[in-house]
């Protein structure tokens, strides 16, 4: 397939798909997404969406994956590991919450609330994806506990994204690893680390 031919002016034709796909799921359950759609929307041929993805899903682990903070499981360990359980919630997020950073978490929001089970599962697996390459944790040396120890916080996690009207924020989530459940979390999440 040629490559698509670029615009004199103005976003490429992939930027304009990728934000096509960010809007419309914005606006839509994911099962609405349809490649017609998305490309009407980012004023391209259908032919130019399948020279960047193969299809949807695709697509939607693609832009997660360029979505993701890959310092943050880094920066959240270190900062939420130093209060024990019970204590006053003193310490900031631990990345700075600009419009930017925002975007990549009404994002995650968009893939927990998506209605798709393909989404909701390319958010969990890169989170904990991300999280395991943070702690320097090889995925293939878990034990069935630990594995299970990772779904139950990773689920967790993004059944909290998912909740319906509520609005959740980075502010939200670091009430929540301040509490005493978010400490026993990141103590479990940092006792694989170790024993991996």
């Amino acid at each position: 397939m040629p490559r698509p031919r670029a615009d004199q002016q103005g976003p490429s034709a992939q930027e304009r798909l990728e934000a096509a796909f960010w809007g419309l799921l914005a606006e839509r359950p994911c099962a609405d997404l349809t490649v017609a759609a998305l490309s009407a929307h980012a004023r391209v041929n259908h032919n130019t969406f399948y020279y960047y993805f193969a299809n949807i899903d695709d697509m939607a682990e693609q832009l997660f994956e360029r979505n993701l903070l890959p310092d943050l499981p880094r920066r959240v360990l270190g900062t939420f590991s130093t209060r024990s359980p019970g204590q006053e919630d003193t310490t900031d997020w631990p990345v700075e919450v600009s419009a930017d950073v925002r975007a990549h978490f009404a994002r995650a929001v968009l893939f927990a609330r998506s209605g798709s089970v393909t989404l909701t599962d390319i958010l969990k697996r890169s989170l904990t994806s991300l999280w395991l390459e943070a702690a320097g944790v090889d995925a293939a040396r878990l034990s069935p506990g630990q594995r299970d120890q990772l779904e139950f916080v990773f689920g967790g996690l993004v059944a909290v994204l998912a909740v319906p009207g509520d609005e959740v924020t980075p502010d939200r989530l670091a009430e929540l690893m301040g509490s005493p459940l978010g400490h026993g979390l990141l103590t479990s999440l940092r006792a694989i680390a170790q024993g991996a």
